[in-house]
């Protein structure tokens, strides 16, 4: 029974939520946030931080020519439509040697922390 009761209330959930969000989106769209560690081709990547430069300059054409690209220190409350932002994190001297080179090729713009 209280599998059930549950199964109602996440479908009900749902139902409202996916209206009310749409409803959210238009009015205050939203930014996303995709936060980067390394790109590069690694033998082995237990911790799932790299993409490869060839699969990260086919996700920055993607999105260079299907959302709107925003900086991070761009004031996002004047976003017109739902956006997004590219971050990098840790400062792992790939960023510099293989995204960077394709960041600028593509146009996408993005910020990178560097830790010290």
């Amino acid at each position: 029974m209280t599998a059930m009761l549950n199964n109602l209330y996440v479908s009900a959930r749902s139902l409202v939520r996916t209206p009310l969000s749409l409803l959210l989106n238009w009015v205050d769209p939203p930014v996303i946030v995709l936060i980067y560690h390394r790109v590069t081709t690694l033998p082995s990547d237990p911790e799932m931080l790299a993409v490869t430069p060839e699969n990260f300059r086919q996700q920055m054409r993607y999105l260079k020519d299907t959302v709107s690209l925003v900086r991070f220190e761009d004031d996002w409350t004047k976003a017109e439509k739902p956006a997004v932002c590219i971050t990098f994190d840790d400062g792992y001297a790939d960023n510099a040697l293989e995204a960077l080179p394709i960041l600028e090729e593509v146009g996408v713009p993005a910020t990178f922390f560097i830790s010290t």
